[in-house]
């Protein structure tokens, strides 16, 4: 059971929800999400007990490599009796391989974002793994590792290239124009995704609206706000702080919506990689109604705006005063969201 204590605000009471946990709490100051990567041992290892780890973990990945070969020339020579055996080992072993190099790729990161004094090998494998990080979504680990890679190769036109575009996307709005600004980078630019290139013409106002939150972020660490905890199964929490100065209806109504009992069990049933994920009601891919909607708040001189991190309600960008118990979380910055009713 868990127990809701919004500190500001007349709501209370207690639910139980799997897989899918909300709770208030105090505190935070930004959204945080738990992660599963970093272990305590990452956290207090020293650079030389780091190092011996991801040496380890390559060695053992050359062995299991190894073995792999070894069993698939057993398998292309083996009788039809012999065959089925051998490919079921080799099955266990590519699956215990697989495990293996997605630890080397996780200790090399954390190697190499620790104290050591990276070395040309180290720093070959980390280049070889950052795009990797940047496919699969993984931006705050791709930034940091992309921004060290740029203070030991400050004159890679591709690695400035990058940071600019993984910059972007994580807040780091200073890099992103600075790279916009310059006139040899246009093409670049322009061969970069829909998505991007959007963000790149919004630089300038991404940078002042973001200065504005910052501020923000400082006071709001001293306001004892609300805070909504989201326990997804097998993956995590995520930590959002609300802002009920600024979207007192809007956070509010969320709180009550908690109390009921209403997000017990549901999915984030709309999630895209880079962008946004999207929770609340639905039922055969259509929005289920709870009865009332909530007045847009999107439109108050003191509105906070869209960044990665940022939490808003959904609404139909066409009608006013539209949302309800639909809520997204964003990946990447979204200023025109700002400008929409959400």
């Amino acid at each position: 059971m868990i127990v809701l204590q919004p500190p500001r605000s007349k709501f209370s009471g207690s639910m139980k929800i799997a897989p899918f946990v909300l709770s208030i709490a105090m505190g935070m100051s930004v959204l945080s999400v738990t992660s599963l990567a970093q272990t305590e041992t990452e956290a207090t290892a020293s650079p030389p007990q780091l190092k011996e780890k991801y040496l380890a973990s390559i060695q053992e990945l050359k062995e299991a490599i190894k073995i792999l070969e070894r069993q698939e020339a057993l398998y292309f020579h083996a009788s039809s009796e012999e065959s089925f055996e051998h490919k079921e080992l080799w099955d266990e072993t590519a699956e215990k391989s697989e495990a293996i190099y997605k630890r080397v790729k996780q200790e090399a990161f954390t190697l190499f974002l620790s104290d050591y004094k990276a070395d040309e090998d180290l720093i070959a494998t980390v280049s070889r793994f950052t795009p990797e990080l940047f496919e699969t979504g993984e931006l705050d680990l791709c930034y940091a590792v992309t921004k060290k890679l740029v203070s030991l190769r400050p004159n890679n036109p591709d690695l400035k290239r990058d940071l600019a575009r993984v910059g972007v996307l994580t807040n780091d709005f200073d890099v992103a124009q600075a790279y916009a600004a310059n006139p040899s980078n246009r093409e670049t630019i322009s061969k970069f995704s829909t998505k991007e290139k959007v963000l790149f013409s919004y630089a300038d106002e991404l940078k002042e609206n973001f200065a504005r939150e910052i501020k923000l972020r400082e006071k709001d660490k001293t306001a004892n706000l609300p805070r909504v905890e989201i326990q997804i199964l097998d993956k995590g929490k995520i930590v959002i702080e609300l802002f009920e100065d600024e979207a007192p209806e809007t956070v509010a109504n969320f709180i009550s919506l908690i109390e009921t009992g209403i997000y017990d069990g549901i999915i984030f049933h709309r999630v895209i990689k880079s962008y946004l994920a999207h929770s609340g009601l639905m039922s055969m891919n259509k929005f289920e109604p709870i009865g009332y909607t909530i007045y847009d708040e999107n439109n108050r001189p003191d509105r906070r705006h869209h960044f990665r991190g940022s939490v808003a309600m959904w609404c139909n960008s066409q009608a006013p005063n539209s949302g309800g118990a639909e809520f997204y979380i964003m990946n990447v910055p979204a200023p025109y969201f700002t400008e929409t009713n959400h």
